[in-house]
């Protein structure tokens, strides 16, 4: 597989080939260049290079097409009632800050 893939997938969403495998990134590319009908990856190579829309089809072939993040409500339940306790003993000093660090 040409690395210029890798390259163009790691500018548009800063994604690490070693992540996802090479083996990914390689079967999305082969699915975009039949659902094209382009001769080969050269071919794709150029339409991919030279579209918007074209990179987001090849973005979405690569990364996770679902998330299951509201799957455990009991979780946000929690969270709620975390954050409420939380705020009460800031009483105003600061803003509450929460990190989220979602994944698919």
């Amino acid at each position: 597989m040409n690395a210029r893939f890798e390259q163009l997938l790691h500018g548009l969403i800063g994604l690490d080939a070693e992540s996802v495998g090479q083996v990914v990134i390689e079967r999305a590319v082969r699915q975009r260049v039949a659902a094209l009908g382009c001769a080969n990856e050269d071919a794709y190579w150029l339409k991919v290079h030279n579209s918007a829309s074209e990179q987001q089809a090849l973005v979405e072939a690569v990364v996770v097409p679902e998330t299951w993040f509201f799957r455990y409500p009991e979780s946000f339940a929690a969270l709620v009632k975390l954050a409420c306790e939380r705020s009460a003993q800031l009483a105003g000093a600061r803003p509450l800050r929460i990190l989220s660090l979602p994944c698919s």
